[in-house]
């Protein structure tokens, strides 16, 4: 599947896709709204939990890994090093 063919299924079988298919990244976490990052193939979407209500959607999707800045702090790189 594409980022655009993603785009336009409908959220909640966006939402299912993210769920059964995608892979956990990352996430940030603010005061009532935790941000996280899921890989679907060669795209990215965001999804945001409203903590108060544990209510979640999808925040955006996309492909350009410049937009993965704010998770970059997670990634433990000695895992990487040999």
């Amino acid at each position: 599947m594409t980022l655009y063919q993603f785009k336009l299924l409908a959220e909640d079988q966006q939402m299912d896709l993210v769920w059964n298919e995608a892979v956990y990244v990352g996430d940030i976490q603010l005061t009532f709204t935790s941000i996280l990052l899921y890989q679907l193939n060669s795209f990215f979407i965001e999804i945001a939990c409203f903590k108060p209500n544990n209510k979640y959607f999808i925040v955006r999707s996309f492909s350009n890994i410049n937009e993965l800045k704010p998770y970059l702090n997670q990634i433990e790189l000695s895992e990487f090093m040999m």
